[in-house]
């Protein structure tokens, strides 16, 4: 049910209490909804950080690990009650950017723990790229949330592929793109004969994709 439809009394009725002891715990439906969201997400983000612990990852590749963090924030989503705390959170944060502190807490823990899991597989300062696809699958899991009908269904294999791709192309990204720029130098730029008659480089991608333990 949407949160505007919803009545005091009726909280008061399926939580097995008055309307009277309601009162006594919340000054109002807002203040009642705030405290359902902090929870929610509050549990989210410690089921993620029990789950994503470093031995999850341990020896994967990049593509398993992205998936295993696909697997659990897809999860979290496809939960019925879960997906009405993200809309309610949603819906409050427009208003009040109060409300949805504990959906950006969560995300930022999310995110903590997926550059600790992809540590092995970036460069150094390409956590940022990290940030960026933890953003972009919390976009897409939050929009299917909301959305009735969903084209991707959040817990579905499909939507955790989808996820795990996100992740490993932003993640990809950022160890082809570290290092030198394809940008041509002012010297390259001055004399393009150098160039045609100089043999090409070797290929860097493998020295690119070194691995590296933060």
């Amino acid at each position: 049910m949407d949160y505007d439809d919803i009545s005091v009394s009726r909280f008061a009725k399926v939580g097995g209490c008055s309307v009277g002891a309601f009162y006594g715990r919340f000054s109002d439906k807002k203040a009642f909804l705030d405290f359902l969201v902090g929870e929610a997400f509050r549990q989210a983000t410690s089921c993620a950080e029990i789950v994503l612990d470093d031995a999850t990852a341990r020896g994967l590749s990049l593509e398993k690990t992205a998936k295993k963090i696909a697997e659990q924030i897809s999860e979290q989503f496809g939960d019925a009650e879960f997906a009405g705390i993200v809309r309610a959170a949603v819906k409050l944060g427009l208003a009040d950017s109060k409300s949805r502190a504990p959906y950006d807490v969560c995300r930022g823990a999310v995110t903590e723990r997926a550059i600790a899991l992809l540590a092995p597989h970036l460069r150094r300062g390409s956590e940022e790229r990290v940030r960026e696809a933890i953003q972009a699958a919390f976009g897409i899991l939050t929009d299917a949330a909301i959305s009735k009908p969903a084209a991707l269904r959040p817990g579905s294999a499909r939507m955790t592929e989808a996820v795990s791709a996100v992740i490993v192309n932003l993640v990809s990204a950022s160890g082809n793109s570290a290092g030198k720029s394809n940008k041509p130098s002012n010297r390259e730029i001055l004399t393009p004969q150098k160039a045609e008659i100089t043999p090409a480089p070797p290929d860097q991608k493998s020295k690119a994709r070194k691995v590296r333990t933060l």
